[in-house]
């Protein structure tokens, strides 16, 4: 859940751009093998906590080995400031998609290196799953 879903103090937001930050989490969780708000083999935080790490904590950032396009395209998904988020139709616009598109090759060449407990790093499998 995006950070203006748990703290909009009654404003108004865009609830598309929440998804946005999903699709973000989402993809680092793919990248990484675990949700980015839990370390791997620990149990997932209470309610209360997670909810304090989304509203007020940083971001989380991938590791050093992904590209540097696909770490620029999470930080775009990532804004703790939903206003500063990148909409869909921008994102579309991101080099790291452009660079799929351009190179005809699928994600998996635009993500990162090989590391064995990664869903997106092999490209052949993403080019089964994911086709931009």
């Amino acid at each position: 859940m995006s950070p203006e879903k748990f703290n909009s103090d009654g404003q108004e937001y865009d609830v598309f751009l929440g998804d946005v930050w999903s699709l973000g989490l989402t993809l680092m969780e793919l990248y990484i093998g675990h949700y980015p708000y839990v370390q791997p083999g620990q149990k997932a935080a209470d309610n209360t906590a997670l909810m304090w790490e989304i509203c007020f904590e940083e971001p989380p950032c991938l590791p050093k080995d992904a590209s540097e396009d696909f770490k620029d395209f999470i930080e775009c998904c990532l804004q703790k400031d939903w206003k500063e988020r990148w909409t869909v139709e921008k994102l579309l616009s991101h080099p790291f998609i452009i660079g799929a598109r351009q190179n005809d090759v699928g994600l998996g060449c635009t993500i990162g290196t090989k590391r064995d407990n990664s869903v997106l790093s092999d490209s052949f499998s993403v080019r089964r799953i994911v086709r931009v």
